[in-house]
C-alpha cells in the first residue's frame, strides 16, 4: 500500500484466507448454537428469556475483559514466534491464563454480592429477576476457562493454525453444549442450561490450554527449541 502497486498477491491471499476462512466459520457457529440454547429456554416462559438476555448483557461486562486479553495475545504471540523469542511467547501464555482465572475469581464474587441489585436497574419482573440472577451466580463460576478457550483460540490463529479454534468451536457449540443443554434442562430446568453453559466453558476452556500448550511445546521442539 505505502508502494502503491500489486505485484502478485496471490500469495499473500492465501495466507491470509487460510486462516480466515476457518476463522469467519468459527464466529459463525456461535450465533447458531445461541439461537438453540433460546429456544430450550423458550419452553420455560418469556420472562426466563428476558432474564437470560438481560443477563447476558450483564456478563458482557465480565466478559469483555477477556475478549481484550485474547485479542492482545494474538499479535504478541505472533511477533515473538516469528522472532523465535519462545520464551517471551511462554511467559505471555501463562500470564494470559493466569490472568483468565483471576479475574474469573473476581467476576464471580461480584456478581454474587451485586447480580440482584444489577438486574433490578434494568428490569423489576420477579420472573426476570429469577432467571437473571441466576444465570449471574452460575456462569461467572466458568468464566475465567471461557477466557482460556478464547486466548487458545487467538494464539493458534496467530501461529497459522486455524482448525483447532474451528474444532474447539464446533464442539463446543454443537457436540457439548447442546446435549449438556438438554440433559441439564431435563434435570434440572432452566437451570440446568445454565450449567451447561458453565459445564462447557469449564471443559472447553480446559481442552483449548492443553491443545494450546501441547502445539506451542511441539513447534518448540521441531524448531530445535527447548520445549520447556
Amino acid at each position: 500500500l505505502i508502494l502503491l502497486r500489486l505485484a502478485n498477491p496471490a500469495p499473500a491471499w492465501r495466507a491470509i484466507l487460510h486462516v480466515g476462512f476457518p476463522a469467519m466459520a468459527t464466529n459463525m457457529l456461535n450465533p447458531l448454537s445461541l439461537g438453540i440454547i433460546t429456544w430450550l429456554l423458550a419452553d420455560y416462559g418469556h420472562e426466563v428469556v428476558a432474564g437470560f438476555n438481560v443477563a447476558s448483557r450483564i456478563d458482557m461486562m465480565l466478559a469483555m475483559v477477556l475478549i481484550a486479553v485474547s485479542g492482545g495475545i494474538g499479535p504478541l504471540v505472533g511477533q515473538n514466534w516469528g522472532a523465535r523469542e519462545y520464551a517471551r511467547v511462554n511467559e505471555a501464555l501463562t500470564v494470559a491464563f493466569r490472568f483468565c482465572l483471576i479475574w474469573g475469581g473476581i467476576g464471580f464474587v461480584f456478581m454474587w454480592l451485586a447480580a440482584e441489585t444489577l438486574v433490578g436497574l434494568i428490569n423489576q419482573d420477579p420472573g426476570v429477576v429469577a432467571s437473571a440472577v441466576t444465570y449471574l451466580l452460575i456462569i461467572p463460576l466458568s468464566i475465567g476457562f471461557m477466557g482460556w478457550l478464547q486466548v487458545s483460540s487467538s494464539v493458534f490463529n496467530a501461529l497459522g493454525e486455524p482448525m483447532p479454534p474451528l474444532v474447539l468451536s464446533v464442539l463446543r457449540g454443537f457436540a457439548v453444549y447442546v446435549p449438556l443443554a438438554l440433559l441439564g434442562s431435563h434435570l434440572l430446568g432452566y437451570a440446568g442450561i445454565f450449567w451447561a453453559t458453565a459445564a462447557t466453558n469449564v471443559l472447553l476452556g480446559v481442552a483449548g490450554w492443553y491443545w494450546c500448550r501441547l502445539m506451542i511445546r511441539r513447534k518448540s521442539a521441531g524448531a530445535g527449541v527447548d520445549p520447556a
